[in-house]
């Protein structure tokens, strides 16, 4: 399609049939009346593309199909080059139509396809970008064009293996939740070393592999381990169906994240989601040079799980969090831009990780990473939030995640995690570059009333309400509506702020707290610059070295989460 014009006439076509109309069976449903076409997109950009409409193109991508409708996806060229970043799609559901742009600026921040690609600024085609620019680790982040698109997906979704089943040991979720203990004691990291302890908490469980000439290798439908990244280890074979490692050998990791990723995969599909990101996602459970970190790679897609501190594959919430980013970007691809937006994505594997892990222990659910986190390496994070949306934003997509998970983890323990997740994985195929909370609070009530009619609206709505998403709800709200303990708690009714904020650098923080607590420091980067554990009483530390604005976390020994805006100057 060469006149971008239709897309114009086609969105004004939308609106003017759309508006006005009900829900079908809304007169029984709790859903409010609402407009039925959306219109994501900057006047600016509407100016962009109507300027240069006589000579772009609109090239289909991909068409995906939800549980209620259907996305297309769209790139725009000029005489047969690609326009860096710009896509659009088009969202059909059953009563509605929404058109989303993308914002079509180049920033030299993002990594470019090592081909010849047109580059728009403020307007203006300014020429063929040549080369590829290198940033962030050592794997390069790259826009990848529809060819290339079209022949990773022919490879991921080629003809399935044969299946055989074999055993292997696997810890569900991670030791210290299975025990309903937390880190510390006798359940530690001793350097990967296996104790009595962490052995008892292995779990025998029965695995889909591959049997490959004789040679059991750990491949499923939807994950596969490989090497891709340094140290290079080697993926565990058997010569017969068991794989019955401890955590002591580098074998127990590859075990733990096909079981865990094959496991969620089929969960994903049990809530009807069939086609979301149901090919075999190559792993390296032991990648990143060692170092403590893991990471989605989006071009060709991969995770890849790091080793410092406790090992990250051992650890459930870590492989489901990271598999939170897979289903994210198969269902709304090369969205993930603008702050917001990326501390959602965040807060969706959180929220994931943390409600998987409620499945097996109520203890200290509200933790993320109890076993990779919540120790000396780093802090974890926590899906409970007594933050109140836009005014407690941090810009910092960690430190704005928990606003998000809170919030869905408060929405299941009133409806229910397998309803609530069908919700929130509808809702992701509509998610789109620069979204705000906002936006994707909307486009959660959106697809509850797709999927139930809006039946799980006066819960969903009072909980958007009361955390600052939305202004108001059409309903009255439930009196049995339950929350997280965070949430409860309205003011730092168990911690006393000593000290004047601001604060100058040359004077100590003092606070009061009447609990055992633990207190971490983040700086505006989201970076943790303070860790420590306090017992009842009056405390002093030293302020960070550097002016800024800080945020402080309290977290009790009961999971409560609260925090604290510090100004240094």
């Amino acid at each position: 399609m060469k006149e971008l014009k239709l897309l114009f006439a086609l969105s004004i076509y939308f609106i003017s049939v759309s508006f006005g109309q009900k829900n079908e069976g809304s007169e029984d449903s709790f859903y409010p009346e609402k407009p039925n076409t959306y219109q994501f997109s900057e006047y600016k950009q509407h100016l962009l593309l109507n300027e240069h409409k006589e000579d772009v193109e609109s090239n289909l991508e991909t068409v995906i199909h939800s549980i209620t409708g259907s996305h297309e996806h769209y790139s725009l060229s000029v005489n047969g080059l690609p326009i860096f970043n710009a896509y659009y799609s088009i969202h059909r559901s059953k009563d509605a139509v929404r058109v989303q742009l993308t914002d079509l600026n180049f920033s030299k921040k993002e990594t470019t396809p090592n081909q010849n690609a047109w580059i728009l600024h403020e307007g203006n085609l300014i020429g063929v970008l040549i080369d590829t620019i290198q940033v962030g680790f050592d794997v390069p982040r790259v826009r990848i064009q529809s060819d290339k698109l079209r022949e990773e997906y022919s490879w991921y979704l080629g003809a399935k293996s044969q299946h055989e089943t074999a055993t292997g040991n696997i810890f569900l979720p991670d030791p210290v939740t299975s025990a309903n203990t937390s880190y510390g004691g006798t359940y530690l990291d001793f350097n990967d070393a296996n104790t009595t302890e962490l052995e008892d908490q292995l779990k025998s469980a029965m695995l889909d592999v591959t049997l490959d000439n004789g040679t059991y290798i750990l491949k499923t439908d939807y994950v596969e381990i490989r090497e891709h990244s340094p140290p290079t280890i080697d993926p565990a074979t058997s010569a017969t169906p068991e794989f019955n490692f401890n955590r002591s050998e580098s074998g127990f990791e590859d075990v733990n994240v096909l079981y865990h990723i094959t496991e969620y995969q089929k969960y994903v599909q049990q809530l009807g989601f069939t086609n979301l990101a149901n090919f075999p996602v190559p792993c390296d459970a032991h990648g990143f040079n060692g170092e403590d970190q893991s990471a989605f790679i989006w071009s060709p897609q991969q995770l890849i799980f790091g080793e410092g501190g406790v090992d990250d594959a051992e650890d459930a919430d870590v492989i489901v969090h990271e598999y939170g980013h897979v289903l994210s970007f198969n269902a709304a691809p090369n969205t993930v831009v603008g702050n917001e937006r990326r501390a959602i994505d965040e807060a969706l594997g959180d929220y994931m990780a943390a409600s998987f892990s409620k499945t097996i222990s109520e203890l200290n659910y509200w933790k993320v990473f109890n076993w990779d986190g919540h120790n000396e390496f780093w802090p974890g994070r926590v899906v409970t939030s007594g933050a109140h949306y836009p005014e407690d934003l941090v810009n910092n997509l960690y430190g704005d995640a928990p606003l998000w998970s809170a919030s869905i983890m408060d929405i299941e323990l009133n409806i229910g995690r397998d309803v609530t997740h069908r919700i929130l994985f509808e809702s992701m195929y509509s998610w789109f570059p620069n979204m705000t909370m906002t936006d994707a609070a909307k486009l959660f009530i959106d697809a509850d009333s797709n999927l139930n009619n809006g039946a799980n609206y006066p819960y969903i709505s009072h909980l958007f309400v009361d955390r600052g998403f939305i202004d108001s709800s059409t309903v009255e709200r439930p009196n049995d509506i339950v929350t997280s303990t965070s949430n409860e708690i309205v003011e730092l009714n168990s911690i006393k702020i000593l000290s004047s904020n601001p604060a100058s650098l040359a004077s100590p923080f003092k606070f009061e707290c009447k609990d055992a607590i633990e207190l971490i420091a983040y700086n505006v980067q989201g970076k943790q610059v303070f860790l420590k554990l306090f017992a009842p009483g009056i405390h002093s530390i030293e302020l960070p070295s550097k002016s800024g604005i800080y945020l402080f976390q309290f977290i009790s020994g009961d999971g409560v989460s609260q925090f604290h805006k510090q100004v240094v100057y």
